[in-house]
């Protein structure tokens, strides 16, 4: 069971995933076993407000298709709000990943994401699928 982390979201969208991300996205999603979670819609409109990314098509119509894809959408629950802000100093502070570690401890999923301030964090009872 996997929760994409914003990255995984758009690398897969535009083909950037590793052979190996592919392959494990794919699997995810043939089990319904693949999540996003809500926070990442919101950096994606962040981003591209800020035009830090360029989407080939309307935001609205981006978020329609990941949620009428084969990801489930995780849950944003008071819990997982909760221990997100309670992670201690060595998680990220950037408050959306520290949602999607969150997310990922109290559903028992693994992380699809390259970030490497929250792959150094695997020894904190995370699992990842690099992508």
């Amino acid at each position: 069971m996997i929760l994409l982390d914003t990255c995984a979201i758009l690398w897969s969208s535009s083909g950037e995933l590793t052979p190996a991300g592919s392959r494990a996205l794919r699997s995810a999603a043939r089990k319904g076993e693949l999540f996003v979670s809500p926070i990442s819609f919101l950096e994606i409109a962040t981003l591209a407000r800020r035009g830090r990314i360029v989407l080939d098509i309307p935001l609205d119509q981006y978020v329609d298709h990941i949620e009428s894809s084969e990801a489930r959408i995780a849950a944003l629950t008071p819990s997982i709000a909760r221990a997100a802000g309670s992670l201690g100093g060595r998680f990220p502070g950037d408050p959306a990943d520290r949602i999607l570690v969150a997310t990922a401890l109290a559903l028992n999923l693994k992380l699809m994401t390259r970030d490497r301030a929250l792959l150094s964090l695997g020894q904190a009872g995370l699992n990842f699928v690099p992508c």
